[in-house]
């Protein structure tokens, strides 16, 4: 499941766009079942009753930017352990919240990755830099790019917003956030 930050852009597609790159990649495998859905940050009871209507979730991951990376931590802690839920895989991009900087116990792994906006417009938020018990990657130093290259409202988006040409010109071959996301799901899903 994957939650959505507050916007003010209704445009922002970046986690339905992840979730549609999960499709792709695991949806079609006739091993597993696999689905998916997105929430708005403030919908913490929907995505629990979702999660409850499957019988064999064996390996749930939670997602979520800017707020929606705050309900993640909070659902999981507050609704899917105590519930006696296990999570494999819980990720933050650029969180912004109260209680969003220590992964919950019983997730098994935590990956928070966050943007520095050094230099921009000082409106423009700035994620949890640390969340304890998680793998923190700063990401504009993860990708060699200078700090106002990535942004808290484009950390989300396929290429961070940009067209590929534009992606291949600035970060090269390297490949995209959600990509690596992609890449981490499916390590937390063959354990």
């Amino acid at each position: 499941m994957l939650f959505r930050g507050f916007s003010a852009n209704p445009g922002n597609a970046g986690m339905d766009d992840l979730a549609a790159s999960l499709s792709t990649d695991f949806g079609n495998n006739p091993n597993q079942s696999f689905s998916s859905r997105v929430f708005a940050h403030s919908q913490h009871q929907q995505a629990f009753d979702f999660i409850q209507e499957f019988d064999d979730a064996s390996c749930l991951i939670v997602i979520g930017h800017s707020w929606g990376g705050d309900t993640a931590i909070e659902l999981a802690g507050e609704f899917l352990v105590p519930a006696e839920v296990d999570v494999a895989l819980l990720i933050q991009l650029d969180s912004v919240g109260l209680k969003d900087d220590e992964l919950p116990d019983g997730v098994a792994k935590g990956v928070n990755y966050f943007q520095i906006r050094a230099g921009r417009d000082p409106r423009d938020l700035q994620g949890e830099t640390f969340v304890a018990k998680s793998t923190n990657v700063h990401v504009e130093a993860f990708y060699g790019v200078s700090n106002t290259t990535i942004t808290h409202t484009n950390i989300d988006d396929t290429a961070f917003g940009r067209s590929q040409a534009e992606y291949t010109t600035i970060f090269g071959q390297q490949r995209d956030l959600h990509a690596r996301i992609v890449d981490e799901v499916g390590a937390a899903c063959s354990q």
